[in-house]
């Protein structure tokens, strides 16, 4: 089901990519990234540990933390 939904994404990116619409074609490639990662983009990437609390997770999608800036912070700073 998800191999389709991917080619079904790719293939409207194809289609509006033709059609010389750079908006929709964005917005189509975004959505194909975000179903082949199986991540939304407005997620963060450390939802993937399940080791991790839920509240450290909203905590670091509230801050807007990338991941890099994760790897510069001390343990203390991102548990508060």
């Amino acid at each position: 089901m998800l191999q389709n939904a991917v080619r079904i994404a790719r293939a409207l990116f194809d289609i509006v990519l033709r059609k010389n619409n750079p908006i929709m074609a964005g917005r189509a490639l975004a959505l194909s990234k975000m179903f082949e990662q199986q991540q939304w983009d407005y997620c963060t990437p450390m939802r993937q540990f399940r080791i991790l609390a839920p509240e450290v997770i909203r905590k670091i999608e509230d801050s807007n933390l990338s991941v890099e800036k994760l790897r510069e912070m001390d343990v203390k700073e991102i548990g508060k």
